[in-house]
Order: C-alpha cells, then structure tokens, then sequence
C-alpha cells in the first residue's frame, strides 16, 4: 500500500517521549535527540485544531499551540464527534489523580488526554503519507511508481543513480532484503546458501513492539461498549509507578531489585537499551513500552515474500509484571466515574476470561489476549555495530572493507 501502515493505522497523532528520542544519541549516535528531531515534527505537521463544538467539551485544552507546526502535508485535527465514553476519558483520568499535565508535543507531559488525530478537520478524512507525500508528485517525469514490485530469485536489475539510493521495506522486509542480499550473519546465510558479502548478524535482530490490551477490546465485543466503541483516540502516558494503589508504590522497586540483574546475558544492544531505562522513575513513561526484544524475518529459497519472526512478547519477567499491573489499572478505570456510569455493572462486568480478577487469571488472559500492536521498530537498529547496530547515524549501513567493491 502507498503509504504504508500510515494508511491503515489508528490514525493516533502521538509523540515520543523526550528520553527516549535523547537516548538514541546516549547509544552512540551523535545529534539525534529529541531537540534535532523537533524541527522535523513541525514541519511534517498541518495542525487545524477543532471545530467550535468540540472546543467546547474542553477537551483540547491542553495544547501548546506554539509548539505545533501548521505549514505540513499531514493534516491533524481533533475527530469531529464523541461518544460519551471518549469524553469521560480524560475527566476519569483526572478523577484518579492522573490528569494531563501539559501537551505531550513537548516529550515530557504525562497524564490521560484525548488525542488529535491525522484527519482533515470538516472532511475526516484520513491524511496520511500516500496522499500527502507521494500524491502530489505522482506525474513527476523523474518518479516511478511501481506496486506488487517483486524480483524472482533468477532476476536482476540494474538502476543508475546520482548521488545515492535509499532502500527500505519497512521494520519487517528491510531485514529480509538485507539477508537475501548476503547481509547478516554466516551461520544464518550459509544454511540457505547464500553467500555472505557482509557478515552482520544483526541485521532482523532487535525487534521490538508493544502488546494492545485486549480488555478493552473484549469489552467492546462483549457489550458494544468500552473504549473501542468511538474509535482511538484516548490515550495515558503514565509511569509505571503512576498506575499503582498507593499500597504498592514499592512493587516496582522490589521487581525491579529481583528481576533486572537477570537480563545480563542479553545481547549487547538490549543490554544498553535497557540500561538506559529507569522503571522506577515516576515521570518515565512506561506502561506502552515492553522491556523484551525479538528477531526479525529469516529467508527461505522458494518463499522470499514469507517472513518468520519471534517477538519475543513477555519473554522477560518484568515484561509480565508491568503488563499485569496495566491489566489491574484498566478496571481501574472502568470501574471509576464517570467511565463507569457508561459501562455495564458500573465498569465491573468483566469478560469471559476474568471471571474473577486475580494474577492467575490475569496471566491467563495476557498470555492469551495480548497480542502485537504491530508497531514494530528496531530490526535494522541505529546504533554502533558492537552493540548490534545496522546502519550508523547517518542511515548507512555497516560494510566490511574487503566488500567494498562488491
């Protein structure tokens, strides 16, 4: 599809956390920060805002409106209508101490908010990279467009090019194209008889993704209600110790203590990644963010468009902590007016799988309903090559000397 997953995602216009974006350059990679990236953001942005009605429901309050940029192709407005459970989101959310505390534009608010979306305020239509990036240049004499492109194992193809070439099949067929071109690791290559130009076993290494929370969507199947009955775009980035009763505001220390020592045999890469992060921190955004990390697509002669991946999905105990303590938070809020006012039982009717809430049944439903949210990054990783990078900061790839002129 033109445009990619931009087409067919949630149409969510969220931002990344400001550490996280700043931790790219503490892994090695000099200027990509938060403050390089900021520009960027704003130029890529046609912020339009909300019309009158939605204005008034006092939802879009918080935004910043200087730090959002209005002369991009991406339109991004706030959805023209709201059942009532999108517009109790935000005051249950502060209902429970966990309001918004600024515009999460800016990488460090957290809070539960309604979110804009990439939509063109008065149509709603979906604005995405298909239609704002390619469209308009689609009759460029020097653009060619080809879709279903797939080369045979037995073709070759030569393109000539002036300065150089950009290749990119997104997190799961990048990895893939560099495998089946004789970039990764021997043992790897050598199994399906390719031969190796550039020995980098990390390329389709560090996957990484974040689980949905099926509750929601269970409710949603079950009662027509729920979160999921208005589409998405109600968020909360939270800390891991924000989603916790006061009595047990120490659980993350002592997890944390028992458990992250044991991720020392990790790769070097995750090993750094997960140093960087600071679980215990209450203005670290953790609950949308996993702590594992998988491996990426594996070629095979004769199913070149078949990928195989392992994700890895709560493969680390503190993986299924954290997601265990998510799943107690989101009765939480079902059970906390006014949400609760709209749901069935005051938010306590609770799905097939829980029919009585606690950490057995919990873990039941995690390992049965949390499934990938298909916002999968990492398998062609940014960072030095020691520690399991693909390409540098410059997105260019490793090469061995001896490859050079291959």
């Amino acid at each position: 599809m033109l445009g990619g997953s931009s087409g067919i995602n949630f149409m969510q216009f969220t931002f990344a956390l400001r550490t996280d974006l700043d931790d790219w350059e503490n892994l090695g990679n000099t200027g990509c920060n938060y403050e390089s990236l900021a520009p960027y953001y704003k130029k890529y942005e046609k912020f339009q805002g909300a019309s009158p009605l939605v204005k008034g429901l006092g939802i879009t309050v918080f935004i910043d409106e200087a730090a959002h940029g209005y002369g991009g192709p991406v339109d991004a407005s706030f959805t023209p209508f709201y059942t009532p459970v999108r517009a109790a989101w935000p005051s249950t959310l502060a209902s429970l101490g966990l309001a918004l505390n600024g515009d999460p534009r800016d990488g460090v608010s957290q809070g539960g908010y309604t979110n804009p979306m990439v939509l063109t305020l008065g149509t709603s239509q979906r604005s995405f990279a298909g239609f704002s990036y390619w469209k308009p240049y689609a009759t460029r004499p020097n653009l060619h467009t080809a879709t279903q492109a797939i080369v045979p194992n037995s073709a070759s193809f030569i393109v000539n090019a002036t300065k150089e070439f950009i290749i990119s099949g997104g997190t799961m067929k990048s990895p893939q194209m560099l495998e089946l071109s004789g970039i990764s690791g021997v043992k790897l290559l050598g199994s399906f008889g390719i031969e190796t130009l550039v020995e980098n076993p990390n390329a389709g290494e560090n996957l990484q993704d974040h689980p949905q929370n099926a509750f929601w969507r269970k409710i949603f199947h079950e009662n027509g209600t729920g979160l999921l009955a208005g589409g998405v775009s109600q968020t909360a980035q939270l800390s891991w110790p924000q989603i916790l009763g006061p009595d047990k505001k120490n659980r993350p220390a002592e997890l944390v203590a028992k458990y992250f020592n044991s991720s020392a045999n990790l790769r070097p890469g995750l090993r750094a990644q997960l140093d960087l992060k600071k679980p215990l921190d209450p203005n670290e955004q953790a609950v949308q963010t996993s702590g594992t990390a998988g491996h990426g697509s594996r070629p095979k002669p004769g199913e070149e468009n078949k990928l195989a991946f392992i994700g890895g999905f709560v493969a680390h105990p503190l993986d299924f902590e954290v997601l265990k303590d998510l799943q107690y938070f989101s009765l939480n809020i079902s059970t906390t007016p006014p949400m609760s006012t709209h749901l069935k039982g005051n938010g306590k009717v609770l799905v097939p799988l829980l029919t009585d809430m606690n950490d057995e049944t919990v873990r039941d439903l995690i390992n049965a309903r949390f499934v990938s949210g298909w916002h999968v990054v990492g398998t062609c990783a940014m960072m030095p090559r020691d520690l399991g990078g693909v390409v540098d900061s410059s997105i260019e790839g490793f090469r061995d000397e001896e490859c050079e002129g291959r």
